[in-house]
């Protein structure tokens, strides 16, 4: 196969991270004419932030959207997620918690889970940006 041809096939080693980088971020010529590499590499060479450093016993992980920019965050997995099959179960289960808080038919402030593994918490708040922003 030629290096520049493309694959339908999944690559086992990739991370269910890496298919949305693909996904989201514009091209890498795009990237150094904004100089967000630099940006970018910093970031990754800074180290990551883990959910136990936030300081909640037993807060396994978190996912943050800021509603003004529509980024999400998240600290870096541990375990159990740290291996492939657990993150992209952690993936599906935050897809799953966000269709439910975000229904057409029915959406919600609030919702709690209870799993075998995890307990869920999704919570749609007021952004402060929002609320602080003057109408005109």
């Amino acid at each position: 196969m030629n290096s520049s041809s493309s694959s339908s096939t999944n690559n086992s080693s990739n991370s269910v991270f890496d298919l949305y980088l693909g996904v989201f971020f514009p091209s890498p010529q795009k990237l150094r004419r904004g100089n967000c590499l630099e940006a970018i590499n910093e970031s990754v060479n800074r180290g990551s932030y883990t959910a136990s450093q936030v300081g909640v016993p037993e807060m396994r992980h978190f996912l943050y959207k800021c509603k003004s920019t529509a980024q999400f965050w998240s600290p870096a997995l541990e375990p159990p997620y740290h291996v492939t099959e657990e993150s992209e179960r952690l993936l599906a289960l935050y897809q799953t918690l966000h269709h439910r808080l975000h229904a057409a038919s029915r959406p919600l402030k609030l919702l709690h889970q209870q799993l075998d593994k995890e307990t869920m918490l999704g919570w749609v708040s007021s952004s402060p940006y929002h609320r602080n922003r003057q109408l005109g």
